[in-house]
């Protein structure tokens, strides 16, 4: 039978056996071995103490989500002020460079931002003298005739709009959008992280409630015992 020093073993949820390194044998040898009171107040303060760990890393992860999300929602906002200058604009042509600090946001792949759907813009002067430099430099032909009917018309040529280049309404709307889902998942991740703490909450709640009770019971049964009772 356990003495009354047990009561005080686990006031804390102290636990000085890692239950989760242990095999099944061992973990029932260990029960055995301390009895039912010493095991089961054992078990509940693992139970404990990892659920704890647990809302600890949830909360953490929570945060950084957060701060994520409202940095997603700032630079969306940003993208939306662009697309009021331009729709505002009594040019019904013009257009505007993303902020900076929009395109770096982008850009860093740890934002897992991708962007689709951009238009077309044909290539400029400077380009397709690229294009041209390139195609000389690589044509293996050994005459003018050859070199002129296999050389492409890159002034036809289009490319994507890229972040650097001057945006529509609708090509600055793209880029909202795709920035605006990244904020609307990261408030949706720290929503369900939200319910999950919670729930996490109340079984800590539950455990502590139920250790209690398994203290009290074993001071209750030692003590008619001591005494007779």
């Amino acid at each position: 039978m356990e003495n009354t020093s047990t009561i005080n073993t686990f006031s804390a949820m102290q636990n000085p056996y890692d239950l989760g390194s242990m095999s099944r044998e061992e973990v029932v040898q260990l029960f055995e071995k301390l009895g039912v009171f010493q095991a089961a107040l054992t078990m509940l303060s693992y139970m404990y103490n990892a659920q704890s760990a647990l809302s600890i890393s949830m909360y953490a992860d929570m945060n950084e989500a957060s701060k994520a999300s409202t940095t997603a929602q700032k630079m969306a906002n940003l993208v939306d002020a662009k697309i009021a200058d331009v729709q505002s604009s009594s040019d019904k042509n013009a257009k505007t460079r993303l902020p900076q600090e929009v395109i770096d946001y982008i850009n860093d792949p740890r934002n897992g931002i991708t962007i689709s759907g951009l238009s077309e813009k044909k290539l400029t002067e400077d380009q397709v003298k690229e294009k041209i430099q390139e195609y000389r430099d690589n044509f293996s032909g050994n005459s003018l005739t050859e070199y002129m009917s296999k050389m492409p018309d890159f002034s036809a040529q289009k490319i994507q709009t890229s972040l650097t280049d001057e945006m529509g309404a609708g090509d600055l709307q793209t880029v909202k959008a795709a920035i605006s889902a990244k904020a609307n998942n990261l408030t949706t991740t720290v929503n369900n992280s939200q319910l999950s703490i919670q729930q996490m909450s109340n079984t800590l709640n539950l455990l502590t409630s139920a250790r209690s009770d398994m203290q009290s019971l074993q001071y209750r049964t030692i003590s008619a015992i001591s005494f007779g009772k």
